[in-house]
C-alpha cells in the first residue's frame, strides 16, 4: 500500500489505517510515480546539452578543439615518447580511441586517435573510424569539468562510455578473453595530466562554496 506526501498513518488495536491527504502542512500536487518505471530493454537516451551555464556555441567549439585537437594530441605524443603508463597501455592493445562532443544545437564533433603497435605511434584518424573505446560527452559539461566547476561524478550523468578491449588470459578452465581494465584516456588526461590538474579538486570545492555562499546571500536579501 503506497503512502503519498500528505497522507498520515493511524495505528490502532485493529491495525494501521492510512488517512489520505489529511496532513495540514503538506499535500500531494501530482502523482508522478509512473516516471519511476524502469524498462531494462529500453534504449539508452541520446545525450543532449542543456547548457545550463549559457556558454556561447562558438566558444564551446573552440574549447573542444583546443582540448581534444591540440592538448590531448600533444599529451599522447609526449606520453608515448616518455613511456607514460596510460598511453602505453592503449598502445599495447592497438586501440582506436574516440571522443564525441555533443553541442547545445544538437550537432556533434568527433576526435579519433589510433595507436599503432608496429610503428609505436599515435595518429589522428578519420572521424568515421570504428573505435574500440568511445566517450561521448556534452560540451558544457566538458568545459565545467576542465574548469573545476563540476566533479568527475557529476560529469558521468552527461556522458556515455563504451569499451570493447580484451586480454587473452590462461585460467584453470583454459584460455579466455577477459575485458581489459583500461582507464578512460580523456578522463585520465583531465584529472591527472592536463596543466592545472593538481588544482582541479580544490577549484571545484572553491566553486561549490562560492555558489553556496551566493545562495545564502540571496536568501538574506529576500
Amino acid at each position: 500500500m503506497a503512502v503519498d506526501p500528505g497522507d498520515t498513518l493511524s495505528l490502532t488495536s485493529h491495525g494501521m489505517q492510512i488517512e489520505r491527504q489529511s496532513a495540514p502542512y503538506v499535500t500531494l500536487l501530482a502523482d508522478d510515480t509512473a516516471l519511476l518505471a524502469y524498462d531494462a530493454t529500453a534504449p539508452i537516451p541520446p545525450l543532449r546539452d542543456g547548457n545550463p551555464a549559457g556558454y556561447g556555441l562558438q566558444g564551446l567549439r573552440e574549447f573542444a578543439q583546443g582540448l581534444l585537437g591540440i592538448g590531448l594530441a600533444q599529451y599522447l605524443a609526449q606520453g608515448l615518447a616518455s613511456g607514460a603508463e596510460v598511453p602505453q597501455a592503449y598502445l599495447r592493445h592497438g586501440i582506436v580511441y574516440q571522443v564525441e562532443v555533443v553541442f547545445p544545437d544538437a550537432t556533434s564533433q568527433r576526435w579519433s586517435y589510433g595507436f599503432d603497435r608496429q610503428r609505436q605511434t599515435v595518429q589522428r584518424c578519420p572521424d568515421d573510424v570504428s573505435a574500440q573505446v568511445r566517450l561521448c560527452i556534452t560540451a558544457s559539461a566538458l568545459v565545467d569539468w576542465c574548469l573545476g566547476r563540476c566533479s568527475y561524478f557529476a560529469v558521468r550523468t552527461h556522458s556515455r562510455r563504451s569499451a570493447q578491449v580484451y586480454d587473452i588470459v590462461q585460467t584453470a578452465q583454459g584460455i579466455m578473453a577477459q575485458e581489459a581494465a583500461l582507464p578512460d584516456l580523456l578522463t585520465h588526461y583531465i584529472l591527472d595530466a592536463m596543466p592545472g590538474a593538481e588544482h582541479r579538486g580544490t577549484d571545484w570545492l572553491d566553486y561549490a562554496i562560492h555558489l553556496w555562499s551566493r545562495g545564502l546571500d540571496n536568501k538574506r536579501e529576500e
